[in-house]
Order: C-alpha cells, then structure tokens, then sequence
C-alpha cells in the first residue's frame, strides 16, 4: 500500500486516509471514502493543498472485502455474521448457548498485519441476538496471499461457534440441618432454579437431606438412579474444605472429587465433582444472588455436556474479577 501525502491534483480516485473537518469542528468527509473530483474541488476553494491518502496494491483487496471474506470464515454453527460496513463485521449468536472459540486461531489471525479479532470470553453463556465477535480490519487494504491464509486458518468449520443446551434432567441436592423447614434452602432453591432456567434447562428433582455425610451420600445415588445428568448441590453453609460435609456426602454417594476451589470472585468456595459421567456441582452461598458468579462461568459448561477439569476451573483466574468493587 502506499500511504502518505500527495497534491490534490494527485489524489483524485486515491483513499481519504483521514477524516476532514469544516471551520466548526464538525466532520465533512470520512476517512476510507474514495475521492472524488467534486471533494478535490471543494478542499481547492476551501485552501486546501495536498491529502494524505492510501492507495491500493495490485495484489491488495479492499477493506471492506477483507472484512467480509474473514468475518466469514470465521462463522461457526450457531452464530451469523452481518455484512461488511466501514471495515468491520458483526459476528452474532443466532440462539443462546455456550460460546466455544478456537482461541489459538484467534490468536492466529490477529497476528495477520492489519487484522483484529476480539471475541467474548470463551465458554461463557451468550443470548441469541448477542455480539461475539467482531472483525475490524484497520488497514485500508491487504494483500489477497494474507487473507487467503487467514481464510486456510479459520478452517471449514469457523472459529466460533455457539453451542445449544440440550433439556437435560438437572437434579437439586439441599443440604441443611432444618431441613425443608429452612428458609435460606427454600431461597436458594428458588435462586438456582432461576439460574437454570436461564441457561435453558429445568430442575426436575428436588431433595432437601440434613447435613450428614451419610444422608447426602444416599441422595446422591438416588438422583442417579433417577437419570439425572447434573446435580447442584447447595448447603446452609458453604462448603469450607474438599473433606467438608458436602464433598464427603458425594465421595459416600460414589463420586469423586474433581476440584474444589475457583480464582473466581465472587463464587471462590465452588466444588466440582463427578459420578460417573454426571457433573455434580457445589454452588457457594453467593449463587443465591443474581450478580454473576463462578456458577455462570461452569454451569453452562457443565450442562452442555463438557467434562470441566480440575485445570479448567483454575484457568478461570484470568478475567475471573467479576466483581471489581467488591469487599477489602
């Protein structure tokens, strides 16, 4: 691309390199406009002298047309992308799910000159109709070889896609020594049954036990017995420890500790374990709330059918301040 000053008698058919602005501060003209006669003719009796513009290789395409050919390739099932305007393209969730990225792709390409890619936070719950992603090419051209090799490294199935939860049978565990007569478990019963449907799933069974290792345990092998496909486990008290009452309950119950503890805040005190293939998830107290929490960012991993691991949960330190104004 040659990029840089020129003659007004030589800009004509070039690319306004950057915005032009009238005696009051208001723009006139965009930047990315190809100039014409008539534009030449006003900056002349407006004093004007020379532009800085852009002009495209042989070899190079428009930006608009990278725009558009990238945000394409990038399209995985589940999300659209909207047509090329101003250099950038709109990649949307056409239902809710869970976001999945091939985040070394991204990488990928934002390393292409002149490409940028920014996406949502990987496998977290989108809405249909939300932004995930959006392409902004902001150099006014690039060389067709570069955007053929992004297009090679977005691959036939895109690189992001929006993944749908299927109805699953959610099982509820309350634990609290009050049993059904607690009004911090009817609460939270009414919380995380809130929580689910919003990802798109219902609580099907629902058992209040006391909290005792023992009595935990035999709930646990009935919600499997029942088919169940995730059980949220939620005590009066958080859980403190992987040897607390409620991990002890599930470890009697024939499941295994996978994870206890997230560098998330809030929701530092979440337990995940599994039985079998079935996720069993130990929400702390702040599920209760409606702010976002730890649960937000596995729950819907967990009901997408992902096996989250022990190493998964500890990845999410890296953006898991959820609450930057939270309590010293």
């Amino acid at each position: 691309m040659r990029f840089g000053p020129v003659p007004l008698d030589q800009a004509e058919g070039a690319i306004l390199a950057h915005n032009l602005f009238g005696p009051h501060g208001r723009r006139t003209h965009r930047k990315g406009i190809v100039i014409s006669a008539q534009l030449l003719a006003e900056l002349r009796a407006a004093g004007w002298i020379e532009l800085w513009v852009a002009r495209l290789e042989e070899d190079e395409l428009h930006e608009d047309e990278v725009a558009g050919r990238i945000g394409t390739a990038c399209v995985g099932a589940g999300v659209v992308a909207s047509s090329p305007h101003q250099a950038r393209v709109n990649l949307t969730a056409e239902a809710p799910g869970v976001l999945r990225i091939q985040e070394s792709v991204i990488h990928a390409l934002n390393r292409i000159h002149g490409v940028t890619v920014a996406t949502r936070r990987p496998d977290t719950w989108v809405e249909g109709g939300e932004r995930v992603a959006t392409v902004k090419i902001v150099t006014y051209g690039i060389p067709e070889d570069e955007v053929a090799r992004a297009q090679e490294l977005a691959g036939p199935e895109g690189v992001l896609g929006v993944e749908s939860i299927a109805r699953v049978q959610v099982g509820l565990l309350l634990v609290g020594r009050q049993g059904s007569r607690s009004p911090r478990l009817a609460a939270m019963a009414q919380a995380i049954g809130s929580r689910v449907a919003g990802f798109g799933a219902r609580i099907e069974e629902t058992k209040v036990v006391a909290a005792e290792p023992r009595a935990i345990g035999q709930a646990i092998r009935s919600l499997m017995a029942q088919g169940m496909a995730c059980v949220i486990v939620a005590g009066e008290t958080a859980i403190m420890d992987a040897a607390d009452i409620i991990p002890r309950g599930v470890t009697e119950g024939g499941g295994t500790v996978e994870h206890f503890g997230v560098p998330v805040d809030p929701g530092h005190l979440l337990f995940l374990a599994y039985h079998g293939d079935v996720p069993i998830l130990g929400t702390p107290g702040c599920v209760q709330g409606t702010n976002p929490d730890a649960v937000d960012l596995v729950l819907p991993r967990l009901l997408a059918g992902e096996r989250v691991q022990g190493d998964d949960l500890v990845s999410l330190g890296c953006g898991g301040l959820l609450s930057p104004h939270g309590r010293p």
